[in-house]
């Protein structure tokens, strides 16, 4: 029953680490690899600032319950080691959470992707904790999948 969270799932991709950091870093590609996104193709989108850059706000308004509404914000962009967001839900709860994407480069031209989110879970959630971790933990694996399979395709 705790109160905060952290997870972490990482994947190996069969790229270069710019090939992998150059695909992720814009907000725009992940409709082609994050279940979130591809859950409803007709959520209203809107952004502001430049995809890719630090400052980069995506929002999305869904009336599908599992994708809501709210934004995220590209707030740290460290080399091509680490891309960092603040997403700020609305629906169907309202939280900020965090999230990192590391890309570690790897003999052949490989790349390890290790995707984290933290954030608090607030009273009457928290006493759900096991069950969102592992609900999220299944979720970030399956983008991971999607992303190897999209860029080794």
């Amino acid at each position: 029953m705790g109160k905060t969270m952290f997870l972490e799932r990482s994947v190996e991709i069969d790229r270069p680490v710019g090939d992998v950091f150059n695909y992720v870093r814009f907000i725009d590609n992940h409709r082609h690899f994050s279940i979130w996104q591809m859950a409803d193709p007709d959520m209203e989108v809107t952004s502001t600032g430049e995809d890719g850059q630090v400052g980069y706000v995506h929002s999305w308004d869904s009336q599908v319950r599992k994708v809501g509404a709210g934004s995220q914000e590209i707030t740290e962009i460290l080399g091509r080691e680490r891309i960092s967001y603040e997403l700020r839900f609305e629906r169907p709860m309202r939280a900020t959470n965090y999230s990192n994407v590391h890309f570690l480069s790897l003999p052949h031209e490989h790349t390890r992707v290790t995707w984290d989110f933290s954030g608090e879970i607030a009273f009457p959630m928290s006493l759900f904790s096991f069950f969102i971790r592992r609900m999220l933990a299944r979720d970030i694996d399956k983008n991971l999948a999607n992303l190897k399979d999209k860029l080794e395709e």
